[in-house]
Parts: structure tokens; C-alpha cells; sequence
């Protein structure tokens, strides 16, 4: 059977507490499911700037080396018309 793919939002439109808190809790639920090889997770993370990225991982570091997008391109890349 394939692996189930999930499309994990992570963070916040409305500031840097909530989106950070956002992210703390998402990366613990995902380290809580690593261990089922039946999942597929995708991450989309938002920013108070309201800019998209779809990261690696949760690390500060994968995040500020995704390319951050307008939210009509994410819906684009999710939709298959860029891929």
C-alpha cells in the first residue's frame, strides 16, 4: 500500500509568537509519527508576512533556506499545474 500523504500547515499569519509555537508544536508531532513509514508529510509553513514555504523540515534552518511564496503560487504547486 502507498504511503498516505499528509499535508501538515504549520505557523501563523498573525505574528512571530504564534507562528514559532506553530512550529514547536507541528516538529513534536512529527517526531512523534517518524517511526510509521506509512506516512508521507509534506510541510507548508506560513509567516506573519503571509508568505508560504514548504520546508524539509521544521529546523530554523530549513525554513530560512525554503524559498518563501504568495499564497496563489502554493495553491498552484499543490494543484499539480508546477510540477
Amino acid at each position: 500500500m502507498p504511503a498516505l500523504r499528509i499535508l501538515q500547515l504549520v505557523g501563523s499569519a498573525q505574528d512571530d509568537f504564534y507562528c514559532d509555537l506553530s512550529r514547536l508544536y507541528a516538529q513534536d508531532c512529527l517526531a512523534a509519527m517518524a517511526e510509521r513509514s506509512q506516512y508521507d508529510f509534506q510541510i507548508a509553513y506560513i509567516t506573519p508576512d503571509r508568505q508560504w514555504r514548504f520546508p524539509t523540515s521544521l529546523s530554523p534552518e530549513d525554513i530560512a533556506d525554503t524559498k518563501p511564496i504568495p499564497l496563489f503560487e502554493a495553491i498552484e504547486l499543490y494543484n499539480g499545474t508546477k510540477h
